[in-house]
């Protein structure tokens, strides 16, 4: 890569994006220009970005599905739109001084998606992130998870304390809301000191093997997730 080539690249990108990958970041090659060696950096941060995609597509609808799969054991199929689960959902904080709803609330974002849409299938899949994560704190281990988490987890150890596979599944959800939703704003995944990309992948590939040993194979003869890794800049 040329001089000129890389001062192109990085005016359609913008200098102040490329600047989240300039060295320290990444090592300078002997001779090679620190944007051009940024840019070497930024065009792996795409590469492993979309190989994640791939787990991590899989790794949400699996896991909102097998939540869905719980909370109907309790509220049935139309639990979505049951008022009585949605009494159940943390509501938003509240401003002290305005009253006014001040951060996110999974009472609210139900209540707005079943309002919108008429199925389960349609509401479940606009639901934000957030109310998956919520969905394995303690509140929820009397309703759903002491009976019914070895159902929608098959493949987990029962020998182990309900709360500590609860605990389990809510920080490995936590970890990919995290950095999925840096990806989807293309922004820089690439920072190991901010990110552990490959305790991502591992706990998403986890969280699979507990759901279905079928959807866990599936997934890991396609996915490219650690070969990825091992190519990137140093």
């Amino acid at each position: 890569m040329t001089p000129a080539d890389a001062q192109a690249i990085e005016k359609c990108l913008s200098p102040g994006r490329v600047g989240s990958y300039h060295p320290p970041l990444v090592t300078c090659d002997q001779g090679e220009d620190p944007l051009a060696a940024a840019l070497r950096l930024y065009r792996w941060n795409a590469e492993i970005a979309a190989a994640l995609w791939t787990v991590m597509h899989v790794f949400e609808v699996t896991v909102r599905n097998a939540v869905s799969d719980a909370v109907t054991q309790v509220h049935g199929p139309n639990w979505t739109h049951d008022a009585s689960f949605h009494a159940k959902l943390p509501p938003a904080p509240r401003d002290r001084s305005t009253n006014r709803p001040a951060g996110y609330g999974a009472r609210e974002d139900l209540q707005k998606q079943s309002r919108l849409h008429p199925t389960p299938g349609k509401v479940i899949p606009e639901l934000k992130m957030a109310f998956w994560e919520k969905m394995f704190t303690q509140r929820h281990d009397a309703d759903f998870w002491n009976s019914y988490l070895c159902t929608v987890f098959p493949n987990v150890d029962s020998a182990e304390p309900i709360r500590d596979h609860r605990n389990a599944l809510r920080t490995r959800y936590e970890r990919v809301r995290r950095i999925r939703n840096r990806m989807g704003h293309h922004e820089p995944i690439s920072d190991t000191s901010r990110f552990d990309l490959s305790q991502c992948y591992t706990g998403m590939m986890e969280v699979l093997s507990w759901r279905s040993s079928e959807i866990h194979a599936w997934v890991a003869d396609v996915e490219n997730v650690q070969e990825v890794l091992l190519r990137r800049p140093r």
